[in-house]
């Protein structure tokens, strides 16, 4: 991690900003590259930077599969009928709507 000190402190004041986070701070630079491979060894445990994973129906799944201490399966959240919709967002008595088949192909891909 590299940011700015003034002495001894690290600067709060500064002109970088993050989308959808209201005002600006110091630049912080983080460097990820090292920190993969936790569990199998590799950051791309399968090699690829994306991969097909077949589902039961057909269908399949673009995914990108990294190793970050845990093992994490990235996707496009409209492969499951999910995103911009609202839908997967909780109920107002908590529960969650989700579009019809969203948790079992949720599920077949996690298993």
């Amino acid at each position: 991690m590299t940011l700015d000190v003034l002495n001894g402190e690290a600067r709060v004041a500064g002109n970088a900003t993050i989308g959808g986070v209201p005002g600006t701070g110091s630049e912080i630079l983080v460097d990820f590259r090292e920190l993969g491979s936790g569990f199998t060894g590799k950051l791309f445990p399968t090699g690829n930077l994306v991969d097909a994973i077949a589902m039961d129906d057909g269908s399949s799944v673009d995914v990108t599969i990294l190793d970050m201490a845990n093992l994490c399966v990235f996707f496009d959240s409209t492969s499951f009928g999910i995103g911009c919709t609202g839908l997967e967002l909780p109920s107002p008595d908590g529960t969650v709507t989700a579009p019809p088949g969203m948790e079992e192909r949720i599920t077949e891909l996690r298993l």
